[in-house]
């Protein structure tokens, strides 16, 4: 079996994407963590226009987001940082 195939297996079996959340390549020289994890990202590009507008309109997508998917956004990542952050809730605030 190609790994297409176990790959839409797996998404078709969990019942949609989220399951690439699960999927993971593990470290050959440490079994403590992965080596590589997948999942859905997602990043906004907005025209050049005044900083906090931007923020504003950031956090009003955002929060959009959030409750078109609950319990499926709990993490993000800062801009020039290597490791995501974890939240709960509500990310407005």
């Amino acid at each position: 079996m190609d790994q297409k195939q176990v790959i839409a297996e797996l998404v078709q079996a969990d019942g949609g994407l989220c399951v690439l959340d699960k999927i993971y390549l593990p470290d050959p020289y440490n079994d403590t963590w992965p080596a590589v994890k997948f999942g859905l990202g997602a990043e906004r590009y907005l025209p050049d226009i005044d900083r906090t507008a931007l923020r504003e309109r950031v956090v009003r997508f955002m929060a959009d987001y959030c409750r078109t998917f609950p319990n499926k956004v709990d993490q993000f990542l800062p801009d020039g940082k290597r490791r995501t952050v974890t939240f709960s809730g509500d990310p407005t605030p």
